[in-house]
Parts: C-alpha cells; structure tokens; sequence
C-alpha cells in the first residue's frame, strides 16, 4: 500500500505538468516486472527499452524478475507481489474465470496468436492434420501448448483415437533418439523446432495459427487496483513497453546486443535465430489494427470458446470487463 501511494503521489506531479516524460529532478519509481518463463531473447524489447531509457524517461526504474510460467505470473500479480507480468492470454483468462477469481486485467497483447505447432522430422512426411492418424505425437498435458493442440483437434473434428498420445518431459531428445517411439511432438514453433533447424535436421510444422485459430499468447497483466489507484503508471508502464517493443522490431540487432550484454550466458545463434521468429510472429499476427498491444474483443471471444471447449472454463464472466485498451499509446504501429 505504501508503494501504491508513492507512485500516486508521483505521478500527480506528472499529471498536473501535463507532461509526459519524467522530469530529470525526479525520483524514479521502482516498479517491477515478472516474467512469463526463464529469460530468453524473446524478452529483448524489456531489456533494450531499459537500456535505451525508456522507461527511465517514463519515471520508471524497472527491475526484471525471471518467472515460472503463467499460472504464477497470475497468482503473483493477485497477491500484489509484482506490479505487472508476463503471462499467455489463456491463462489470464482461465484465472478470472476461476472459482476463486484473480483480480487481474489484461492491458495488453503482444502475441495475437498461439505459437503452438505439431512438429516432426521432414522425413515422417507429416504435413496436413489428418497425417497424424496411425502416428504417435509427443504431448505434455500441463502445457499451453498441448491444450492448444486440443482445442485444434476438437475444432477440425481430429479422431484422437486414431492418435497415439504419448506423454513427455519436453526434452528435445525425445523426438531425435534413434530409438524414440514418437512420430510428432507438440511444442511452440520458437523453441524446439527452431533449435533443431539450427542444427541441421529438416523439419514440418503444422502451424495451429494458419488453421484460423486465434488463442491469445503473450500478454501483458496487472492487478485491478493498481488500474484504480495509479493510472498514470500503468499508462506511462504501457507505452513504455510499446516504445521498447517497436524498437526491437525495428532495429533487432541493435536490441539483440543490449540483451545478450545482459544476459551473456545465452546461447548467441539460438537468441538471434528466436528473436527473429518472434519479430516475424509478432509483425504477421497483426491485422487491421497494427498498433502494438491491441486486443479485438473477437480474438478474447475465440479464446474464451477454446477454454470453454476444454472446460477450463469454471464461471462465465463479461469478457469486456477482463481487458483494457486505453492505456496504449496510438503512435505505436507497426508500419
């Protein structure tokens, strides 16, 4: 509570100044971001935009904490723990509609889709959804990813009987051991197969995006009462974000050097390989409204039936009380 009054407190002074930007006398406020997972190059734009003084210049001093998936992102945000985190679309909104709710909303999207795909070695010629039937496919039941895949074969009326479901660990051994009992795997498409391109094997995808699916992904959470009470932080939080990501967009070397600077222990060729399909991802799963962080009430809609489908989906809520747009700035396009 004390921190919630600083940051108030503070920001009247920007408000009143009808200004924008931090004013250079300022103390900064320290405001804090979890992530959705273990830091990856996927992350760029936070590191690059803090780099570059971005959220500096929004009176904002950002310290970055590296997550544990999305479930914890949300129950974090709940607790007031972090003032903002990364978390899936899905997940957001499978915790809201909880039985025990979590106070969260959702103010902005930086994946419009799901990277889920069903990936395969080229040479087990899996190419369409229907080739899966006779083959074993790789799953983690906890996953995102598998509860996408789901959704898919329910909403294309896949016979999963037909479909040898074998659990894994996700290691990415599993699918290349020479004597691996499985065909197919369900993963997200920047991750294993991305690493094995890398490393010379030739891979399919079906890509759950291109079968006119829309599950939000990357999305970005903060407690209701922070929304409430401070405003103008989330608003300047916001736009820092859009400002940091359209950067890394635009200039995705340049914001690669300040990641890998930050976090030298990465893997240097997989970190820019990722960073690439990520910008890739993000640019194309942009329609008609380009501006970074824009949510359609359509796409929580699709994502609302998919939960529905799964019953992941524990009470009904109005879906457009669960999302904000109005703290993004409108100058922040992909062009």
């Amino acid at each position: 509570m004390k921190k919630l009054l600083y940051c108030s407190i503070a920001f009247l002074f920007f408000i009143s100044c009808g200004g924008n930007k931090k004013n250079n006398n300022e103390k900064l406020i320290k405001v804090t971001i979890l992530l959705d997972w273990k830091v990856g190059s996927e992350h760029t734009f936070l590191y690059a935009g803090k780099e570059l003084g971005y959220f500096k210049d929004n009176g904002i001093d950002l310290e970055i904490i590296q997550g544990n998936g999305s479930t914890y992102s949300t129950n974090m945000v709940d607790a007031k723990s972090v003032d903002f985190a990364l978390c899936s679309g899905e997940t957001a909104l499978q915790s809201k509609t909880a039985e025990i709710p979590r106070n969260i909303q959702v103010i902005s999207v930086y994946y419009p889709n799901t990277p889920t795909v069903i990936y395969s070695l080229k040479e087990k010629d899996i190419i369409n959804p229907t080739d899966l039937y006779g083959k074993s496919v790789g799953i983690m039941k906890g996953s995102s990813a598998y509860k996408n895949y789901d959704f898919f074969c329910k909403k294309y009326k896949l016979d999963k009987s037909k479909i040898n479901e074998i659990p894994t660990t996700g290691d990415i051994r599993e699918i290349i051991d020479s004597n691996t009992k499985l065909d197919a795997m369900v993963h997200f498409g920047y991750q294993h197969p991305l690493k094995l391109r890398l490393s010379g094997y030739e891979i399919n995808e079906i890509k759950l995006a291109n079968y006119d699916i829309q599950i939000y992904g990357l999305s970005l959470i903060t407690h209701s009462d922070l929304i409430e009470k401070n405003p103008a932080l989330v608003k300047f939080f916001v736009q820092a974000m859009q400002k940091s990501l359209l950067f890394t967009l635009k200039n995705p070397n340049e914001a690669l050097v300040i990641f890998l600077d930050s976090n030298p222990q990465s893997d240097k060729e997989y970190a820019l390989a990722k960073l690439e399909w990520v910008n890739k991802f993000i640019i194309s799963s942009f329609d008609g409204n380009k501006i970074l962080g824009y949510q359609k009430e359509s796409g929580w809609l699709e994502t609302y039936d998919y939960l529905k489908s799964i019953n992941a989906i524990e009470r009904d809520i109005n879906i457009k009380g669960f999302y904000t747009n109005k703290f993004l700035g409108n100058e922040f396009k992909i062009q």
